[in-house]
């Protein structure tokens, strides 16, 4: 039970950012987003950031 200081919460408990950083990551990218999506409720986030790439990688992102 909930204290005065803690909000009571449903089934989803909190919003999660997630952060990925890629570098040349093309082959593996797509595989890797689909997993993190799959794993993700709907008002939680993605945020990928790329090292500058020189491969693929900017053009899928």
């Amino acid at each position: 039970m909930p204290g005065d200081n803690e909000p009571a919460r449903g089934p989803h408990l909190a919003t999660a950012s997630v952060c990925m950083a890629t570098y040349n990551g093309e082959k593996y990218l797509t595989a890797q987003i689909d997993s993190i999506l799959e794993q993700l409720h709907a008002d939680d986030e993605l945020i990928i950031v790329d090292d500058a790439s020189t491969d693929g990688t900017p053009e899928l992102l």
